[in-house]
């Protein structure tokens, strides 16, 4: 799966956790539950760090059987007013979620609300994104609506892509109208039109360009210059034609015929010589006059010729590459790998370009090269062996690269790509026109020849569309990814990335492990939907797992209580978002208070309630609801931890309650599975 693949799947995985607007990872608890399936070993090496229990909790209830229900008090979320001198409206916010752990149920629920005057809804921003993530599949759709702004008169956009087992391709168009004001360096064409074409076969690459613009103001005197390149047998030759101004400091140079011979033998014979070789110059064609500023103008053509200068090439080449101390070559090897990169074949390599008095410029290029494949393993070669870790690179990726070149030539695969730009200004607007796509030839042959090699494959489509409507832009867009085991897939990029960015040991054996413990977890499905409308947000965000226990070879507590907790709930309750964690089996059924304040939860700044002396009820999470958005099927509610599945109770006799988890002090929703692989993946894009 490609990089920007990956990109779409982290960043779906990412807004789940962040779905508690503010809320970050907090301490680790064990996370087990007497209903879950038992976890799997992990197989992993002995923690060398100290896990932390739960910070002490503001109040905690003990219930007749030994239960605790934990409160962590947050911060104040609702009623916010904008600093002084900022721009944003006062708010009000609402925050619930909840974990069941026993049942692998995670949900959030948060809201945002304006309290200032609702906006002119010309110049209000409306959005919404919805995706849902399968074991197999990755689903997402979004638009916006935002205010035009100046720098745009008017736009379209049309993207659509797919890759899927049959096909590959890609087409985009976009025409934007802007001021000329705003326009920039594009202000100073009258009309441009570049076109570019390429075509990428299993060992050829080929491409054209062109170039016709007429300039506002003509940029200087007029010029024209042409290159050409291409070889023979390993020979070179240059065919160059050239007709500029030349600066007064450099007009004794070119002022006579054998003095350009003179100046070009220094340029070229140079280089040949360098390499054990020789440059035969033959001066085509040669004209010089002087100006009155005593620059001078010099129209020549002339042709180059080199002649052994290829084994040079591989030779030096060879040498650098076996002295490098980065790299771990032996001298066979380095010379392996440079006869490799001189068998790249030079059919043409050449480019045009010419200026006129009148502003008119014009350009073109050509490439024709042959055996780039060679050229590339060889260079996949190179850095494999470097040994610098500023510069190494995977080698996971390396030899993917390699299978991937290799089902490239078995499958004949061929890919042509083109662009097209045009610009043209009027009096007061400037318009930019661009039309682009790709195709392939023999691509149902390439996914085949790559899982043949045991290279997963995924199907992506996508489209992103919109233009604007009157003082708005709007777009619209989706995206499906389809692949087996894509959140394993994914884990597995995120493993190789691990090993080569994290910089110390212990921090890369902590983060592989959040990594083993997502996988062991069993995930199955997850969704989140954002929505901003009327100066008003919610986020949406559930996931389910088969086994969330498995968390607990990961966040155990390695000293200390052991507490296991079977459940959060977070409320805003009042101007407060409050946390609520169930914990099983805290202490003994007759313990004193004393036994409850030598845990590590309690200090001496929490209220502590025993049994009998308090009587009242603790929110509790909305199972069916969360189900019910995850589109899941309806099972048995689990009992809260500790009892026979009442909800609240009094004296001896309460539960504690299953719920939503929140913003609380020290613990926040770092027990959720989602948030613990954010932190993960957090700590190894900071390494």
């Amino acid at each position: 799966m490609s990089r920007q693949l990956r990109a779409v799947l982290l960043a779906t995985l990412l807004v789940l956790s962040a779905g508690f607007a503010g809320v970050g990872f907090g301490s680790a608890a064990a996370l087990t539950d007497a209903d879950a399936p038992a976890a799997p070993s992990l197989q992993q090496e002995e923690d060398p760090t100290e896990n932390a229990t739960l910070d002490p909790a503001t109040e905690v209830w003990v219930d007749g059987e030994g239960n605790l229900v934990l409160r962590y008090e947050g911060n104040t979320t609702s009623e916010t007013e904008a600093p002084t001198g900022a721009e944003a409206p006062a708010s009000e916010s609402n925050i619930e979620y909840g974990l069941a752990v026993g049942e692998g149920l995670f949900y959030s629920l948060v809201t945002a609300n304006s309290t200032t005057a609702a906006p002119d809804a010309a110049n209000a921003t409306e959005g919404e994104f919805h995706a849902l993530l399968t074991t197999g599949r990755l689903n997402g759709t979004g638009s916006l609506v935002t205010p035009r702004p100046d720098a745009i008169q008017s736009m379209t956009l049309d993207v659509e892509g797919v890759r899927t087992r049959e096909d590959a391709r890609f087409d985009a168009s976009t025409e934007i109208v802007v001021p000329n004001e705003e326009a920039g360096t594009a202000s100073l064409l009258q009309n441009a039109q570049v076109d570019v074409q390429a075509e990428v076969g299993p060992s050829t690459f080929t491409s054209t360009g062109s170039l016709d613009a007429s300039l506002q103001t003509a940029l200087g005197p007029a010029q024209s210059q042409s290159f050409t390149v291409t070889e023979s047998d390993g020979d070179y030759t240059i065919d160059a034609a050239q007709d500029y101004r030349i600066s007064s400091f450099t007009v004794d140079r070119w002022n006579t015929s054998a003095r350009a011979e003179q100046t070009l033998n220094a340029q070229y014979a140079a280089i040949a010589q360098s390499l054990g070789g020789s440059a035969d110059i033959t001066l085509e064609s040669y004209e010089f006059s002087r100006n009155e500023d005593d620059s001078g103008r010099l129209d020549i053509e002339y042709t180059v010729e080199y002649t052994d200068v290829e084994q040079g090439l591989s030779q030096q080449l060879a040498f650098q590459l076996a002295s490098t101390e980065d790299v771990n070559l032996t001298q066979a090897e380095a010379t392996d790998i440079a006869q490799r990169v001189t068998e790249l074949q030079v059919n043409e390599v050449s480019a045009a370009f010419e200026q006129t008095e009148t502003g008119a410029v014009t350009g073109s290029y050509n490439l024709d090269i042959e055996n780039y494949d060679t050229a590339l393993e060889a260079g996949l070669d190179v850095a494999d062996s470097v040994n610098s870790s500023e510069f190494a690179v995977q080698t996971e990726q390396l030899d993917q690269a390699r299978t991937q070149l290799e089902a490239q030539r078995a499958a004949n695969l061929v890919r042509t790509y083109s662009l097209s730009t045009t610009v043209e200004s009027s009096t007061e607007t400037t318009t930019l026109n661009l039309q682009a796509q790709s195709r392939s030839e023999n691509w149902a042959a390439y996914v085949e020849e790559l899982e043949s090699r045991d290279v997963p494959f995924g199907s992506l489509t996508y489209s992103l569309s919109g233009g604007t409507e009157g003082e708005q832009i709007a777009l619209d867009g989706e995206f499906t990814l389809e692949q087996e085991d894509i959140v394993g897939q994914a884990i597995s990029q995120f493993e190789q990335s691990l090993n080569a960015s994290a910089t110390e040991e212990t921090d890369t054996e902590e983060v592989r492990r959040y990594l083993r413990a997502f996988e062991a977890a069993e995930f199955q499905r997850a969704k989140t939907d954002v929505t901003f409308s009327n100066g008003e947000l919610r986020i949406e965000a559930g996931a389910k797992f088969d086994n969330l226990a498995a968390l607990r070879d990961v966040v155990a507590v390695a000293q200390g209580d052991g507490l296991t907790v079977t459940e959060v709930v977070g409320r805003t309750e009042g101007n407060t978002t409050n946390s609520y964690v169930s914990v099983r089996g805290a202490v003994s059924s007759d313990a004193s208070e004393e036994d409850v304040r030598a845990l590590s939860v309690v200090d001496e700044n929490t209220t502590v309630h025993m049994p009998g002396t308090w009587d009242r009820s603790f929110p509790e999470m909305d199972r069916d609801r969360a189900r019910n958005y995850l589109g899941l099927t309806p099972t048995p509610t689990a009992s809260p931890a500790g009892g026979s599945g009442d909800d609240g109770g009094s004296g001896d006799d309460q539960q504690t309650p299953g719920g939503s988890s929140g913003d609380g002090a020290g613990f926040g929703v770092g027990v959720a599975l989602v948030a613990l692989l954010a932190a993960a993946l957090l700590a190894v894009r900071r390494e």
